[in-house]
């Protein structure tokens, strides 16, 4: 029943260790992370060719089921290493909601103009790279808008 040795330690559970410990701490969030942005970066994969072959009627044929698992598949990749490293690097300061959503924005935004601009240098390749240049400018749009570190307010002198 001592709550300072090894023997309290070994009753915590697994959910308390990791709030307790801060390298086990980092690495849940880190893993937490990773599937988010493996489950956002697979819906921003599928959805940017989904609309990009509904404002495309020149590539119908590209409809099949394969397609979207090879962007979802794509995305669920990028996305599984990119946001923990984006989030950890350049925007910690962003809340998760606001994070993921505009960032899944911004990599369909890129997706479907990266469908129209660069398909005609690789069908694959060309929609990746500039939905990975749209994540990325979105990310660095974020990071300029949450720059400021919280202040405390000045102190006043009180003139005695």
């Amino acid at each position: 029943m001592r709550r300072d040795g090894v023997a309290f330690q070994a009753r915590m559970t697994g959910t308390q260790l990791a709030v307790r410990s801060a390298p086990l701490r980092a690495l849940t969030i880190t893993l937490g992370l990773a599937c988010t942005g493996a489950v956002f970066g697979g819906l921003s994969g599928a959805l940017a060719l989904a609309l990009a072959l509904i404002l495309d009627p020149f590539h119908a044929q590209f409809g099949s089921f394969d397609y979207y698992e090879l962007a979802a598949s794509i995305g669920a990749l990028l996305g599984a290493v990119s946001a923990p490293t984006v989030t950890w690097v350049m925007l910690p300061r962003v809340p998760f909601g606001r994070l993921f959503s505009l960032l899944t924005v911004g990599t369909i935004a890129g997706g479907v103009f990266g469908w129209f601009a660069l398909s005609g240098l690789d069908i694959v390749f060309g929609p990746t790279l500039a939905a990975f240049t749209g994540f990325l400018s979105t990310a660095i749009a974020l990071s300029f808008r949450y720059d400021t570190q919280p202040r405390l307010p000045k102190r006043r002198r009180i003139a005695h």
